[in-house]
């Protein structure tokens, strides 16, 4: 019978907050506590760090201080049969975890107060062992039950073989999503395919939707998140080039191809770990995945990135794409006519996303401050400004598509917080502007966004980025141009609303003093003009006030 556990110990607050909108949602498995680990995690810094029952206190703590923002899962191999007695087989393993990680005098090996979660059980149930689904609920439901009322842990349940489950997981284990919702717990999959990442989805996308092997939590999630919201979270516990599903186990990337490097640029590439990492972005309820394996042993050693260019090319890789959201008002939007419009309109019209430099309170960040549409050519505008809003001559741009050039041409070193590591650059005019000309590839259709994304690059300073950038098709090159203006974080410049509005409200006004001035019979004023300045001149006042304001409203439709 199953027992829904009480919890008796208040979970440990996972306070890391998970920094997915800068950077990629690739994770790592590891297996042995080496340096190429530490390496790997100082560099790419994964979403997700997921060991296979490596234990030293020493070992995490330089994991987590590297790291703070990932999600620390510890990995447990029980050995009996779960299936004798689901609550009481749970209660054990969960005695067999507190003994490895939870003992507090053994100080060398007591991890309670590092890490997030823990795997419960590794493919050890599957989607047609339907009999087995019952007692596997009920063991998985008590585990987390267990694991967060005795050791504060939170629980990656199942953890399903590739292919396993897709739209039925929700009715085969609803106690185990319960006990996950209200502990704060994970569901885990394991995503591969060979010998590109996305195979079987290219093949069967027209014919079924495609997402049968990586990217099935796609469907197997929906209906979970229908119903559980954001209170049931997905962590890809391992994913990969497999060879095992194709009748080849034991091959993994390195096998794509004889040549190392023809393998490895295909396993980063647009139909493997590039995509992948893209489809994880497009859903915020996936924390992450863990790519199988860094310092992998005995037949593992295939699918080790270690050593290689991959973390390198997995650190320079996107996060999330955002399209507005935060701090959107802080951006003004102008359309062909000089109207103000709201970001809404361009998001809609032309797809158009940022994401905002992650900075401190007072550092200097460049922030996108303004789009306005523009039409007849096909130059992607960017103008940059300096605090005090003024044009900034030989700012350095980079502009980014797919295919741009790796290394970025003309060769540059990359900084710290340029987003892409494939772009091309240029300096501003005196005006402020760099605008590279858009080709063919640039047009998108309406709200779907283009290819490219444009950022300023200082040495000195990080840069919002403004992406999904292009022509809207059936246009005469219709797109936005853009304008950075360097600010101090916590200080931008606030929107002032309509400007137009304001500038006729002067006008009234002014016309209002023009209008005493003539009941007091002052109906003429004596100027001075800036190519004459050794001559006066008497206008009239009515006239002097509605030429300003139409010079006004001149300046705002430009």
């Amino acid at each position: 019978m199953y027992v829904k556990w009480r919890l008796k110990r208040a979970l440990r607050p996972v306070t890391r907050a998970f920094s997915v909108g800068q950077r990629h949602k690739l994770g790592v498995q590891w297996q042995r506590e080496t340096e190429d680990v530490l390496e790997h995690n100082r560099l790419v810094r994964p979403t997700v760090l997921k060991s296979v029952n490596c234990r030293t206190r020493l070992f995490w703590q330089m994991l987590a201080g590297d790291n703070p923002d990932a999600l620390l899962v510890y990995r447990h191999y029980p050995n009996w049969d779960w299936q004798d007695d689901p609550e009481r087989c749970a209660v054990r393993a969960v005695d067999e975890l507190r003994h490895e990680i939870g003992i507090p005098e053994d100080r060398s090996h007591y991890l309670l107060d590092i890490i997030d979660a823990v795997e419960c059980n590794n493919e050890f149930v599957h989607s047609h062992e339907h009999a087995r689904h019952a007692d596997a609920d009920r063991y998985m439901a008590a585990f987390a039950w267990q694991a967060a009322d005795r050791l504060g842990l939170k629980t990656v349940a199942l953890n399903s073989a590739c292919g396993h489950f897709a739209e039925e997981l929700i009715g085969c284990f609803p106690l185990t999503l319960e006990a996950l919702a209200e502990t704060g717990g994970y569901l885990g999959m394991h995503e591969y395919d060979a010998w590109t990442m996305d195979r079987i989805h290219r093949e069967t996308v027209d014919t079924d939707g495609g997402f049968w092997l990586c990217g099935k939590w796609k469907r197997a999630m929906g209906p979970v998140w229908e119903k559980y919201g954001d209170a049931v979270k997905l962590v890809v516990t391992e994913c990969g080039v497999d060879g095992g599903v194709v009748g080849q186990p034991g091959k993994g990337w390195r096998d794509v191809d004889a040549d190392p490097t023809v393998a490895l640029e295909s396993y980063c590439g647009e139909h493997s770990l590039a995509w992948y990492n893209d489809l994880l972005n497009g859903d915020d309820l996936v924390v992450g995945a863990a790519i199988f394996i860094v310092s992998g042993e005995g037949d593992w050693s295939r699918f080790d990135i270690a050593g290689t260019e991959i973390p390198e090319r997995i650190a320079r890789m996107p996060g999330i794409k955002e399209t507005g959201g935060e701090m959107d008002d802080e951006i003004r939007v102008f359309d062909m006519d000089g109207v103000e419009r709201d970001f809404e309109y361009a998001k809609s019209k032309y797809g158009v996303a940022f994401r905002r430099a992650s900075v401190a309170a007072g550092q200097k960040v460049y922030r996108l401050v303004e789009l306005r549409e523009k039409t007849g050519n096909a130059s992607l505008i960017t103008k940059v400004l300096d605090e005090a809003g003024q044009p900034v001559a030989d700012a350095d741009v980079a502009i980014y598509w797919p295919d741009a050039p790796d290394p970025p041409d003309p060769p540059t070193e990359l900084l710290p917080h340029d987003w892409y590591g494939n772009f091309t650059h240029g300096p501003t005019n005196a005006n402020g502007d760099v605008g590279p000309g858009m080709g063919k590839g640039a047009y998108h259709g309406q709200g779907e966004g283009g290819p490219h994304a444009v950022w300023v690059r200082d040495p000195g300073y990080p840069s919002d980025i403004c992406e999904k950038l292009g022509m809207l098709a059936g246009t005469f090159h219709d797109h936005l141009d853009q304008k950075f203006q360097l600010t101090v974080a916590g200080e931008e410049p606030q929107p002032t609303g309509d400007l137009a509005a304001e500038v006729n409200a002067i006008g009234d006004r002014l016309k209002e003093i023009a209008a005493q001035m003539g009941n007091g019979g002052i109906t003429e004023i004596v100027v001075k003009r800036a190519g004459a300045p050794d001559r006066v001149f008497v206008e009239k006042a009515e006239s002097l006030v509605a030429r300003a304001v139409a010079r006004a409203m001149a300046l705002v439709g430009r």
